[in-house]
């Protein structure tokens, strides 16, 4: 029997497992990824809709701030850490210019943390209809 057969039959016996742990290794931490990353993801996606929504319709609104209190409002639907602080709304005649900056804290398993940042920037103009 040669040398390349021997270390074939090995690899048939299942004696090369480190290549089967590492992979499974790497596949559990891409579903905790995906488990803790998605949902928020998903959440900051629908703020920012939301704000392009509320930028495009904005005749049907008086002023900035009640715009704004909108927006914090289904930021906080979301459960999303966004502030009078870290948003600022602008309104003229002929556009709507919204900036939303704010970080989520995704906490993993064994005290990992990742702080997230998010910029959402909208500038419409205004429809009159």
């Amino acid at each position: 029997m040669g040398r390349g057969e021997t270390a074939r039959r090995r690899g048939e016996r299942g004696e090369s497992r480190i290549g089967c742990i590492f992979w499974s290794a790497a596949l559990i931490v891409g579903i905790v990824v995906a488990w803790v990353a998605v949902p928020v993801k998903v959440k900051t996606s629908e703020l920012h809709d939301f704000m392009i929504d509320q930028a495009t319709n904005a005749s049907r609104f008086r002023t900035a701030e009640s715009l704004k209190k909108r927006v914090l409002a289904r930021a906080r639907e979301l459960d999303l850490p966004v502030t009078s602080k870290n948003l600022t709304v602008r309104r003229s005649d002929a556009r709507v210019r919204m900036e939303a900056d704010y970080t989520v804290t995704l906490e993993f398993p064994f005290d990992i943390t990742y702080d997230w940042r998010f910029q959402h920037e909208v500038d419409r103009p205004i429809f009159y209809y």
